[in-house]
């Protein structure tokens, strides 16, 4: 019979409890029988924890693997988004320049796809380059930065992200901000926010009163230093904590918020 006596086990654990850091403790017998099933019981102390499993295949930390998938836009592109629809991914690119349209890529059930190419929009939004996709209620909505036009706008989907986007379907809900470049919104406590790079100002933040509003949301210049024409911003909570990234073009830095 052969045996496996070692194991390799990565375990992330989370706990809602702000500062607080659990020590992940998993048991399981050994030695294990090669093909047999392994049996893991979760000791670790604490309230309120999730883990995932990790047995070191398909890393975030292995060489990637570079493909072109073969598609072209008019005069650039920017503003690269992807999606998962209940297992249909989507990505959606903004072409900046010409016609300022945003595409849609439909990959199918696999990223490893090839995906086909078309026009979500061609018109309305003006000079379009960041964008996000959230999902509330089982409807989809896209917010779009206006780099010319100074604006924020909403793309209303419906309950699918390969529904078609007509005129109707396009507000604009922001206006007034200086080049905003890229856009992310997130929900907080039941409420959602958004962040907005501006390129020739600093960080605004909107305060949504809920995610498809009509009236226009309050918008808070954020004022943060050592930002320098802000491109890119990221926005993720950890361990009850929010941490913002921005990428600066002026400065070539990067600063955490």
């Amino acid at each position: 019979m052969k045996q496996v006596y070692s194991l390799i086990l990565a375990v992330l654990v989370s706990i809602s409890v702000f500062g607080q850091y659990p020590l992940p403790n998993f048991s399981f017998p050994t030695p294990v029988c090669a093909g047999n099933a392994v049996n893991f019981t979760n000791t670790t102390v604490g309230s309120n924890l999730s883990y995932s499993w990790d047995f070191c295949s398909a890393d975030l930390t292995s060489s990637p693997i570079q493909d072109s998938i073969g598609l072209t836009w008019d005069n650039g592109y920017d503003g690269l988004t992807v999606a998962n629809d209940n297992g249909h991914f989507y990505g959606f690119v903004s072409s900046f320049s010409g016609t300022g349209t945003i595409y849609r890529l439909d990959f199918g059930n696999s990223l490893d796809n090839i995906p086909v190419q078309s026009i979500l929009v061609n018109a309305g939004v003006g000079s379009p380059l960041g964008s996000c996709m959230i999902k509330e209620n089982g409807n989809w909505y896209g917010f779009v930065t206006s780099f010319g036009g100074g604006a924020i706008n909403r793309l209303d989907f419906g309950n699918s992200l390969g529904n078609t986007i007509t005129g109707s379907q396009i507000h604009q809900i922001v206006s007034g901000v200086t080049q905003p470049y890229s856009v992310v919104v997130k929900k907080d406590n039941g409420r959602y926010f958004g962040f907005v790079a501006c390129y020739g100002g600093n960080i605004s933040r909107i305060d949504f009163d809920s995610i498809n509003q009509a009236t226009p949301p309050l918008v808070i210049s954020m004022g943060i230093v050592n930002v320098s024409q802000p491109c890119y911003i990221a926005v993720e909570k950890f361990m009850n904590k929010w941490v913002g990234m921005v990428s600066n073009y002026g400065n070539s830095s990067l600063t955490m918020i």
